[in-house]
């Protein structure tokens, strides 16, 4: 994070409060982490991947309308994503890719289980 910091003064020779969009800097990576499963890394890039691709075709298609339709329908890409958030939420609250719930394919588990069984 420093480093993103400093090279993002570095590159704009300023930091100002106008320059960090609070809906890219929060909204959309929480929606990314929540989207994908927050459990995992692959979860967490599969919804890093869904919300951007979302958010780019979006924003290709805005911007070949004309502007008066263009404006408003900058505001349907985050309806759209607010919704896919509330389906999710709803119907897999775990997430695209969730967690995996059993200890067989963790080898901490396995190594502490051995251990324990053995000073028995």
């Amino acid at each position: 994070m420093g480093l993103g910091g400093a090279l993002f003064a570095h590159f704009n020779r300023s930091i100002t409060p106008e320059a960090i969009d609070p809906m890219i800097a929060t909204f959309l990576i929480w929606i990314m982490l929540i989207l994908g499963g927050s459990g995992n890394n692959r979860g967490a890039l599969l919804g890093v991947a869904v919300v951007w691709i979302i958010w780019s075709a979006s924003e290709f298609v805005t911007d070949q309308l004309p502007t008066e339709y263009a404006i408003k329908a900058k505001y349907m890409r985050v309806f759209i994503i607010g919704l896919l958030l509330q389906l999710v939420l709803r119907f897999r609250p775990e997430g695209i890719l969730p967690e995996p719930q059993g200890t067989a394919d963790r080898p901490e588990v396995k190594t502490f289980q051995k251990q324990e069984s053995a000073a028995k």
